[in-house]
């Protein structure tokens, strides 16, 4: 097979004593001779100098005699189909091996970071004939993987790194790397709304290490419900929430060194039968209807009509007085037509009332000071 950038010489042979004109077409232009075309020997031969992909043809050639033509570079021996009148006219088509190029890694789901135990499917691309073999790298190594996709099934902490695909075209023997694609997987932790979760940070340490926790990479602060004790090394969340998610990080620094842990996002689920909230919560309750004009909405709690409008209701740090049924009321001011929600019952407990407190420790890897 020739290689690009190579030369190639097309040649025809007639009988000895034969009398014949030659013509070179490329699909139906005539081909002439230019800086990288040669014609010799009365046109018999034909030579492309640095031969590329664009001149793969096809290549006619017409002749009056019959005989054989080949490409001795190429070893192929090629038939002639010829009319009842003897004009001659053959294909030559260039098996050219090319690349590869625009070697590309695509990865689904396309987002940045991973929980534990997600399920990747990386995928490479590139242009080459013939076709690429594909490779995998983590961080640079060279992976047992081969083949245009590489899945990572029931993802792991220790599998976070920077992917690469590799493809090598075997008669080329070129090779080129894409760039690479970075996957984080973040630790998974079950949580349910409302209960109490506690993020405990350490680092083997000398001096002792000064602790800061961020969330989204920015720093935590002390509110309501966020805690920060034991010199900063625990953070407390209190009547958690599905938006304290995360992820969370804990650095630790002294004078001498710093660290960081693991990114920790927190799984918070909510099962559709827990009407239960606790006293401080944030409940938002919305009400849609399918109407025209766009329906007026109102509130109501255990039957009576509330000050609040509007397609949202929110109850800012809930007290237990507020549990109740909530519904909400749609009305049409032209049909004059009004209708009632199914009513959603609201409980909620005090703080001491079925509250469930989580620990979890992360661990600074490494050993500073």
């Amino acid at each position: 097979d020739l290689v690009e950038f190579s030369s190639v010489r097309l040649s025809c042979s007639v009988s000895s004593g034969s009398s014949v004109s030659f013509l070179w077409l490329n699909s139906s232009s005539e081909v002439t001779a230019s800086d990288r075309v040669q014609l010799t020997d009365g046109n018999a031969n034909l030579t492309i100098v640095s031969v590329t992909r664009y001149d793969r043809g096809p290549y006619k050639y017409l002749t009056m005699s019959l005989d054989a033509c080949h490409i001795p570079s190429i070893s192929m021996q090629l038939t002639i189909h010829h009319s009842e009148s003897s004009v001659i006219l053959f294909l030559c088509f260039n098996q050219l091996s090319v690349g590869p190029e625009n070697t590309l890694l695509a990865k689904s789901p396309s987002q940045e970071n991973y929980l534990e135990g997600s399920n990747i499917r990386l995928s490479c691309s590139a242009v080459s004939n013939p076709a690429a073999l594909f490779y995998w790298l983590l961080n640079g190594s060279l992976l047992s993987d081969t083949g245009p996709e590489f899945r990572l099934i029931n993802v792991q902490l220790s599998q976070s790194g920077d992917y690469s695909c590799q493809a090598f075209n075997n008669q080329t023997m070129i090779i080129q790397t894409s760039q690479p694609s970075f996957i984080s997987v973040l630790s998974k932790f079950e949580e349910k709304d409302s209960d109490t979760l506690t993020l405990t940070c350490s680092a083997d340490s000398t001096p002792s290490a000064t602790y800061i926790w961020k969330l989204n990479e920015t720093e935590t602060l002390t509110s309501d419900r966020v805690q920060l004790t034991d010199g900063n090394a625990n953070l407390t969340i209190v009547s958690v929430t599905r938006y304290d998610r995360g992820p969370y990080k804990c650095d630790a620094f002294n004078a001498v060194s710093n660290g960081s842990s693991d990114l920790l996002l927190l799984s918070i689920t909510k099962s559709p039968s827990q009407e239960n909230y606790l006293e401080g919560s944030n409940i938002t309750l919305s009400c849609s209807a399918v109407s025209n004009p766009a329906a007026l909405f109102y509130w109501l709690l255990n039957g009576s009509l509330l000050s609040d409008t509007g397609p949202e209701f929110r109850l800012i740090n809930v007290q237990m007085n507020q549990s109740g049924n909530y519904s909400c009321q749609a009305f049409n001011n032209q049909t004059m037509i009004n209708q009632t929600s199914q009513p959603s019952f609201i409980s909620v407990l005090n703080q001491n009332q079925s509250s469930q407190w989580w620990t979890i420790s992360l661990l600074i890897r490494e050993v500073i000071g």
